[in-house]
């Protein structure tokens, strides 16, 4: 709902049209189907009441009477009825959960790099005199 208290400055009559269907035109034919639109006033404040039902933009205003000298921008904002409107820090949001996956890959790789280097066999080597050959011999008192 829209509230727009009018008067007329220069004491000429004057009509408000808000042209909702953008065909550029500030005629009163879609007065006040399409385009919201005024009674004519002058000098006296009148108040003018509608409901917005245009999708959100930006959309031209005119005054009926003057169209090519007295104009300007209308802009309908989305907004959710009934809610207020926060706004999200969709960092602050995601960052918990990126610590949290980036301790559990380092976890599990701490788990598999023990479980893999505890259960490598120990190797013993030893040399033939003449070098020709290596003996080696797995250490199996340790599991």
């Amino acid at each position: 709902m829209v509230a727009l208290g009018l008067r007329s400055g220069d004491g000429a009559p004057h009509q408000f049209l808000l042209d909702g269907d953008n065909d550029g035109v500030a005629d009163t034919a879609n007065c006040p189907t399409m385009d919201p639109c005024s009674t004519t006033f002058s000098t006296t404040t009148i108040t003018y009441t509608f409901t917005i039902n245009l999708a959100a933009g930006t959309y031209t205003y005119y005054c009926t009477v003057h169209p090519t000298s007295m104009l300007g921008a209308f802009t309908v904002s989305p907004v959710s009825v009934g809610a207020a409107t926060i706004p999200v820090n969709k960092l602050a949001l995601v960052a918990p959960y990126v610590v949290f996956a980036g301790l559990v890959v380092a976890l599990i790789g701490t788990i598999v790099y023990f479980a893999h280097f505890s259960r490598r066999p120990k190797t013993i080597c030893s040399f033939s005199p003449n070098a020709s050959s290596i003996y080696q011999f797995r250490d199996h008192s340790n599991p």
